[in-house]
């Protein structure tokens, strides 16, 4: 059966601090355009490991009322929310006559902290004596970029787990966003911690792996996202003078573009088998034999030549009134049109609310319910060395030279708790 109205929740904002009372309209109104008159009901619930029930409220409505609803006081934060904590609002609109009702689901962020950061590394594997890039961005718990001073502290250990090197950066982000260039020393790790006031992110990361200590890194040197037939460029970086850089272009599962070069400046034509993404893999063979490699992804714009506009010949008329739909296509085209009543899209809105949606996957994974955050003691850590790179961009490579694996480094069990404490960033 098609609804009959429509149920729309307006807030001042998609995230509330914890101590912030919520605001807000709701707004019932028919498919054909006219007011609902009757009574809402608005349960709100907050995530703290299960959802509860931390306020209720009912109030008539003619069209539309404003509610507001106190504070959460507190809630469980989660990794899928960056740290923040949700809060969902079930409404239930009755009508006055028949009582008949329409739900909707609203979700809300809750924050701690007005600013959020993200710590984005240019890699997940740091290489010892070439540069390595972070990207601090800080946002507002809603997404919007935000500028703010951030501590940033970073910690290099080496096998043992012994401090070898230790930094403090204070940065401003600017429109929210901050690049930061490290030279990481011989080390197997590197723990950064970011504070911005209350707000606070921490990013732990390994090294690569060269049994001579040998590393290349790629970067791309020319601006943005280049369109299909435009020159894209990457710089290579070496810890050793190199002749020659071997290249392979890997797109769509397949090798797209294998060349060399004696420059350490990279260009390459773009082609469509390399939209949307493709990946540059770079290689140098060591005076010991040793391959280095490394590999960097990269996008490129699709060009699409035929361009499609439509528009109503009015925004609004009467039942059985002609409508008049102007399509503009380029040259000769063949057009589809599906004409949709709009309480089909109502009906296609509310077919499963947020609560169903919890519901069902509560009932598919069953009881009891395991909620895991990512914590957990550290004892072993796999580096990654020139085999892994070249495997994981998709390339067979068959050579005489020496490849080198990645190695793996255990720590002994009493260091255990000291590496647990730095990577989720327990203090």
């Amino acid at each position: 059966m098609l609804p009959k109205y429509e149920v729309k929740v307006e807030l001042t904002k998609d995230w509330f601090m914890v101590n912030e009372k919520i605001p807000g309209k709701i707004r019932a109104t028919y498919s054909f355009g006219k007011p609902v008159k009757g009574k809402v009901v608005i349960e709100a619930q907050r995530y703290v490991g299960i959802w509860e029930v931390y306020t209720a409220l009912e109030k008539t409505i003619d069209g539309e009322t404003s509610f507001e609803l106190p504070a959460p006081g507190y809630v469980a934060g989660v990794p899928e929310a960056k740290g923040m904590g949700n809060l969902l609002l079930e409404i239930k609109v009755l009508e006055a006559e028949t009582s008949y009702e329409e739900k909707t689901s609203k979700l809300l962020t809750v924050a701690s902290s007005p600013v959020n950061i993200l710590l984005i590394p240019e890699s997940s594997n740091f290489k010892a004596g070439l540069p390595f890039n972070l990207m601090v961005i800080t946002e507002s718990p809603d997404g919007k970029l935000v500028d703010a001073d951030v501590r940033l502290n970073i910690y290099f250990y080496d096998e043992k787990y012994q401090t070898v090197k230790q930094e403090e950066l204070n940065i401003k982000t600017k429109k929210g966003k901050e690049i930061v260039t490290l030279t990481p020393p011989n080390a197997v790790t590197m723990n950064i911690n970011a504070q911005s006031g209350d707000a606070w992110a921490n990013k732990a990361l390994t090294s690569a792996y060269s049994p001579s200590g040998n590393f290349i890194k790629v970067e791309q040197v020319s601006d943005g996202v280049p369109k299909v037939g435009e020159q894209i460029s990457f710089k290579v970086h070496s810890t050793k003078e190199a002749t020659n850089f071997y290249y392979e272009v890997v797109g769509r599962g397949r090798i797209l573009f294998s060349n060399f070069s004696r420059s350490n400046t990279i260009s390459i034509p773009t082609s469509h088998m390399m939209a949307p993404q493709a990946k540059l893999v770079v290689w140098q063979i060591l005076p010991n034999s040793e391959v280095a490699a490394d590999e960097i992804p990269f996008k490129v714009e699709a060009s699409f030549s035929h361009d499609l506009k439509v528009n109503f010949g009015e925004k609004e008329v009467k039942p059985g009134d002609k409508v008049d739909l102007n399509i503009i296509a380029q040259g000769e085209s063949q057009v589809g049109i599906t004409i949709v009543d709009k309480s089909v899209y109502i009906l296609a809105e509310k077919k499963m609310n947020l609560r169903q949606v919890f519901d069902e996957l509560e009932r598919l994974y069953m009881e009891p319910q395991v909620e895991l955050h990512e914590v957990g003691f550290v004892d072993e850590i796999k580096t990654r060395g020139t085999s892994e790179i070249i495997q994981d961009a998709g390339i067979t490579l068959i050579t005489n030279q020496k490849v080198p694996e990645g190695k793996n480094i255990t720590w002994q069990e009493e260091m255990g708790l000291s590496i647990y404490l730095a990577v989720v960033g327990i203090w």
